[in-house]
């Protein structure tokens, strides 16, 4: 006799569907497009909301003159800010030619180059100069540190450690 199968043994087919995807495609996906790898997965509303709300966040980064990171020797944190902006996969690659004017991830020493280090510094002061400088940047970082937790996100999804939820069932009109 064939059973039909409920809504919950449904739900647990499905969450094994996906926790047995090889992460690496997501993971890849959802760090290169905000978004794209809850997409990928069919968490569709979720995809188009986190898509929205990282692109948003970088756009008024950008609106507001903000600048990002680049990896100096002289500031230590300067390689954690970095590795925040790259989060945003390659829309930090704008990011960084709008802010230094080439892809740039490490800021020239202060010994050796001089000379490229002071235009570097003398382009990014342009920019600082703006009142709304320090929130497009602090929206840059935002961007960035959204998306790695969203990859983180998309990971978990594929390895089963976050199972996917199906919406509660509703009852039937008329039933109590």
């Amino acid at each position: 006799m064939a059973t039909m199968a409920t809504a919950g043994e449904a739900g647990r087919e499905a969450d094994e569907a996906v926790s047995t995807r090889s992460p690496w495609l997501p993971c890849l996906l959802a760090w290169a497009i905000p978004g794209a790898g809850h997409l990928l997965l069919r968490r569709t509303s979720a995809g188009l909301v986190f898509m929205a709300v990282v692109l948003t966040t970088f756009g008024f980064g950008l609106a507001l003159n903000g600048t990002v990171y680049a990896m100096d020797p002289e500031q230590p944190l300067s390689y954690l800010s970095t590795l925040a902006n790259a989060g945003v996969g390659p829309l930090d690659a704008w990011a960084r030619v709008r802010t230094f004017g080439d892809l740039r991830y490490r800021m020239p020493d202060s010994r050796s180059d001089s000379v490229a280090r002071e235009q570097i510094l003398k382009r990014v002061r342009q920019r600082y100069s703006a009142g709304t400088h320090s929130y497009g940047r602090t929206f840059l970082l935002t961007a960035g540190l959204m998306n790695l937790l969203l990859v983180l996100d998309v990971f978990d999804y594929c390895i089963g450690r976050k199972p996917h939820r199906s919406p509660p069932e509703r009852p039937a009109a008329g039933s109590s």
